[in-house]
């Protein structure tokens, strides 16, 4: 009887294998990409990332017999092993072939500007930074003259796609199974071969319940009251929160990024790769894109999303608005950085997070990342003189803080660069306001204070080992107090994000649909046409800014 019973759950086993690969084989949800250009299409979309992915979708489900074609520099690496896997975070958003780097005005300090189908979220791990209720509704929604409804419901659009998850401590593997099976049968094995592997290189997750009430006793028993939180996308203004959310696929644990959310399967729409763009040129009713290779394709409607670096670059290099401050008000959240080294400590990738008030109010002035051994750059400390290696041989494990200025008041700007003209300059003029400076110097004082009460409580253990050592800023600085000396300290430990924004603002470049004054069929929507930068992450603003605008073009 068992023998029979144990024939029968092998056959049904080979039936399902069978049926799974046959179905793998007819079913492929991933979109197929081109590099032939067609001659002509009557929407082009520029830019590949965040805002082309949604408004490709958008478009294409508004006007289905629309030619739509959708032009990247990159191509599509959403089955690139090495996209997504944490160990590799510090050199897959900055490195080719994934981002291209710009040098900026500031010494050491370039710019990292992706280069894939699906943009920064593609590779920068996905964290979700909504940006706070106050300054959405008193800073962008009168900007953008939308309600608090219209905002809201936008949100729910953008979540129904996205899906946020709490970073896990770890990964319950069995409870994945089934639902991975069910995916596989129905989806094929592309997408479940992926997140396997992306599982079978997380490395650590979030830190463990002790090491992170450890970093939020620290945070929160100080001068500026932080209440704690589990979720800090709802809403609230300051605050601490032990859990950092990201874009992650529920069932598979795949960082989900826009364009496997957004850009549909088995569509008219077209997604040409390696097609750079150099100039376009208005004549008539249509324009003239120009590719660096001198293809070419004629567009009834262009939309810029090449971002808020090269879409203002493009525009200058084709002469299109000559008299708008095209890229001017360049922004971008900065800041300074500590490094801690605690012995006896379990690693993590990811840490609490935290949003300060520096005056007890709703406004978001600062943001706080705390990241493990896995995100902290080991060369940087090193090239302080910080024998690293000798750190680790004795059981100490690293803690980066990252503090940023959310209210930047310094304004940068792009330009074309004289020696060669098909590369952007970008000038960021980070520090040149006071306001900065005296914002990122108390915020490092604030990650002192964050130092001193951390070791306090290991002191309280009596033990003779130093179990917590600063490692940066030097030692003594924060005890000596000297504003320039904090000063040299955040230029030299600078944390620069890539939260580039603001080049072509809306209401000031633009037009209430999103189109280039002087120009009613050429629009821009991606990063730069942010009226402020958000107090947060600027991959959800963008999302929200692309969902808005494909609500407003029109294609006739």
């Amino acid at each position: 009887m068992r023998l029979v019973i144990l024939i029968v759950i092998v056959v049904v086993l080979i039936v399902l294998i069978v049926l799974i690969l046959v179905n793998a084989a007819f079913r492929k949800r991933i979109l197929k990409h081109s590099r032939k250009l067609p001659q002509e299409a009557d929407i082009v979309i520029i830019g590949g990332g965040v805002a082309g992915c949604v408004l490709a979708r958008r478009l294409w489900e508004r006007y289905p017999n629309k030619r739509i074609v959708m032009l990247d520099r990159g191509e599509d690496r959403r089955n690139d092993p090495n996209v997504y896997r944490s160990e590799a975070a510090l050199t897959i958003a900055y490195s080719a072939p994934y981002s291209e780097v710009i040098q900026s005005d500031f010494p050491g300090v370039g710019c990292s500007v992706a280069s894939m189908v699906g943009g920064g979220s593609s590779h920068n791990f996905g964290i979700v930074v909504k940006g706070s209720r106050h300054f959405l509704e008193t800073e962008w929604n009168p900007v953008f003259d939308m309600s608090n409804h219209e905002l809201k419901r936008i949100h729910r659009r953008i979540d129904s796609r996205m899906d946020i998850t709490p970073l896990p401590v770890k990964l319950d593997i069995a409870s994945r199974i089934l639902p991975a099976a069910s995916k596989l049968f129905r989806d094929g094995a592309e997408e479940v071969l992926h997140g396997i592997n992306v599982i079978q290189n997380l490395g650590p997750l979030r830190a463990n319940n002790e090491i992170s009430e450890w970093i939020l006793c620290a945070m929160t028993s100080g001068k500026y009251k932080l209440e704690v939180v589990r979720d800090y996308n709802n809403g609230v203004g300051p605050c601490a929160c032990p859990t950092p959310q990201l874009f992650v696929d529920k069932i598979l644990g795949v960082r989900a990024s826009v364009n496997r959310a957004y850009l549909p399967e088995r569509s008219s729409l077209k997604v040409i790769e390696y097609a750079e763009v150099n100039v376009i040129k208005h004549c008539n009713d249509s324009y003239r894109i120009k590719l660096k290779d001198k293809r070419v394709i004629k567009a009834k409607k262009v939309i810029m999303a090449a971002g808020a670096i090269y879409t203002p670059f493009i525009l200058k290099k084709s002469h299109i608005g000559d008299h708008l401050p095209i890229g001017e008000n360049l922004k971008s959240h900065y800041g300074c950085t500590m490094v801690l080294a605690v012995k006896g400590m379990k690693d993590f990738s990811s840490g609490p997070l935290a949003f300060v008030s520096t005056n007890n109010d709703h406004v978001r002035n600062w943001q706080i990342i705390t990241s493990g051994s896995t995100l902290t750059n080991l060369a940087f400390l090193n090239a302080q003189g910080i024998d690293t290696q000798s750190l680790i041989f004795d059981g100490y494990k690293f803690i980066t803080f990252l503090a940023w200025d959310l209210r930047p008041k310094t304004n940068g700007s792009i330009g074309i660069n004289c020696a060669n003209k098909n590369q952007p300059t970008i000038a960021l003029n980070l520090f040149e306001s006071s306001c900065d400076k005296i914002s990122i110097v108390n915020a490092l004082r604030f990650l002192g204070d964050i130092f001193k009460r951390m070791k306090c409580s290991h002191k309280q253990e009596k033990c003779k080992e130093e179990k917590v050592k600063l490692l940066f800023p030097v030692k003594g600085v924060f005890k000596r107090d000297d504003f320039d000396e904090l000063l040299a300290n955040a230029k030299t430990g600078i944390s620069l994000t890539d939260h580039y924004c603001g080049t072509c603002k809306y209401g000031t470049v633009l037009e209430s649909d999103f189109s280039v004054k002087g120009h009613p069929n050429l629009h821009v929507v991606d990063a730069s046409t942010f009226p402020s930068i958000i107090d947060g992450n600027t991959e959800y603003g963008t999302l929200t800014v692309a969902e808005l605008a494909a609500t407003r073009i029109t294609c006739k």
